[in-house]
């Protein structure tokens, strides 16, 4: 849900979603962090293959849900799909200014 807060406080107009997403990467503990930056810096090669036709967008739809997970608590499944999608793609697209 953190990530997700961070998207939704940016489409607010309250704030930088990667600045958002770069504090809470960095405020992972270290095996956490660890796992999610192997993860994602194998997403951004996938992506960047050349003879791959799976891009950012496409990556996040698929492991959005698998990399922030839906709690069972959760009545908004669908509405919470596309945010958990769109911060796997800002993670994705922006790894270089997240993991500095």
């Amino acid at each position: 849900p953190i990530l997700e807060r961070a998207i939704r406080e940016n489409d607010s107009g309250s704030g930088d979603a990667v600045a958002s997403i770069k504090h809470v990467v960095q405020s992972l503990p270290e095996p956490n962090k660890s796992t999610f930056i192997y993860i994602i810096l194998h997403l951004v090669r996938v992506a960047n293959e050349p003879e791959n036709q799976m891009d950012e967008h496409n990556l996040s739809i698929i492991f959005g849900p698998s990399l922030l997970g839906n709690h069972p608590d959760r009545a908004n499944l669908l509405v919470d799909l596309p945010v958990q999608n769109k911060a796997v793609e800002l993670v994705i697209s922006n790894y270089k200014t997240i993991f500095r």
